[in-house]
């Protein structure tokens, strides 16, 4: 339903007789059970991450002689215990235009005598990724003066939990900045500088310096140099982890405020992603 997965790597999948697990994992509860026996969501109506989880892929190896056969089992026993990308082509769509960091646990393998050249192996991933991603970046950027909004649109079904946001100081040093997005259940509030964290120092990023805050390496550097101690999240962030960018066909809103600068210029990197 909706895909196949196609590749792990630079390796091929089988494509004959193909059986795919191509559900989803199970999303994390937030529910919390109370003394008197009652529940309490703990996350609310926000968006929780789906957990690791096992999926299997299965087919059929043909070829034209024993030492073939050997040649494209021994490429898939080679797998096991490797972390790479794992990808997946939607029906009708781009080959491996989606993928998810997974782990090949185990290759399990069918023969029967009857068919010497012919063998059924079944590959067991471990995938590692809350959703599948494009295989692509994609950059919205603006240039604003204080209180400019920048829009970010992620073309995928799900939230995308790791972008990467670039600020330039232009024209002037900025002491403050908080990059605040307001729509429920994705609401998220970045703050760097002076005013921010509880460093004393690194707080100020200089004309034309260059302020990156990871979402999804949960880090911030200024001019290259760490800056997470003038990094907080602000009183109006109420979701798991720095930032969602809400899925199609939704646009995520980011305000941007900041002291001092003629202007900053913004950017968001990421990759649209998918249930």
């Amino acid at each position: 339903m909706a895909y196949w997965i196609t590749r792990f790597g630079s390796t091929d999948l089988p494509a004959r007789a193909q059986t795919q697990d191509v559900g989803t994992g199970e999303a994390r509860s937030g529910l919390v059970t109370l003394p008197d026996g009652s529940a309490f969501d703990a996350r609310g109506t926000a968006t929780t991450r789906v957990t690791p989880w096992e999926l299997s892929v299965s087919g059929a190896i043909e070829a034209a002689t024993p030492a073939d056969l050997l040649a494209a089992g021994s490429a898939l026993y080679g797998l096991v215990g490797r972390s790479d990308y794992l990808y997946r082509t939607p029906d009708g769509g781009t080959v491996n235009s989606q993928r998810v960091r997974a782990r090949c646990l185990r290759v399990d393998v069918a023969r029967d005598v009857r068919h010497r050249l012919w063998a059924e192996p079944t590959l067991v991933f471990e995938v590692q990724d809350p959703v599948w991603s494009g295989t692509a970046d994609i950059t919205s950027t603006g240039t604003f003066t204080t209180g400019g909004t920048l829009t970010v649109s992620n073309a995928g079904n799900a939230p995308v939990w790791d972008p990467v946001f670039r600020v330039v100081a232009s024209g002037a040093a900025i002491t403050s900045l908080v990059l605040r997005q307001s729509t429920e259940p994705y609401a998220a509030e970045l703050c760097f500088g002076t005013a921010y964290g509880t460093g004393t120092s690194g707080g100020t990023l200089p004309a034309g310096g260059t302020l990156i805050i990871d979402c999804g390496d949960y880090s911030v550097s200024n001019n290259g140099t760490d800056a997470y101690s003038r990094f907080e999240l602000g009183t109006n962030h109420h979701i798991d982890g720095w930032a969602q960018l809400m899925p199609s066909p939704s646009a995520t809103r980011w305000v941007v405020t900041f002291n001092g600068g003629a202007n900053a210029i913004v950017s968001c990197t990421y990759r649209s992603a998918y249930a």
